[in-house]
């Protein structure tokens, strides 16, 4: 959500809701004090859920992220996080498929199944379309 929002002022479209900046800020002082990565509290999920229900955000700033460097899995978290949020929540394999974890540099992984020796390179980064 946070590059959501930074996408926004990047492309200075502004919420439909103009009640959100409040939210707005929830999400970006988390993001602010490196606490992305911490469990969701209950105020955080209502923001993101207040901004993500927002019609400037899903209609002119989503289909615009390849603007401003947003991951492809974006909406599908978004729609997922109610259950996502859930603290007993447990990734499905979509969700891991979906997932993406920041990659430098190169990284070759060898693996054979049955007869066949497979080779793959992960060359890192994210290349937009």
């Amino acid at each position: 959500m946070a590059t959501l929002l930074h996408g926004m002022s990047k492309l200075n479209i502004s919420f439909e809701n103009k009640g959100l900046e409040s939210a707005a800020r929830i999400v970006l002082d988390i993001v602010r004090k490196g606490e992305e990565s911490e469990p969701y509290t209950d105020e955080l999920v209502h923001a993101i859920k207040a901004l993500w229900a927002d019609k400037n955000i899903k209609e002119k700033v989503l289909p615009r992220g390849q603007e401003f460097q947003l991951v492809e899995n974006s909406k599908y978290f978004l729609d997922a996080i109610d259950r996502t949020s859930n603290p007993d929540y447990r990734p499905t394999e979509q969700d891991i498929l979906l997932s993406r974890i920041k990659t430098t540099g190169i990284i070759e992984v060898a693996f054979k199944m049955k007869t066949v020796d497979f080779l793959v390179f992960d060359v890192g980064g994210q290349v937009g379309n």
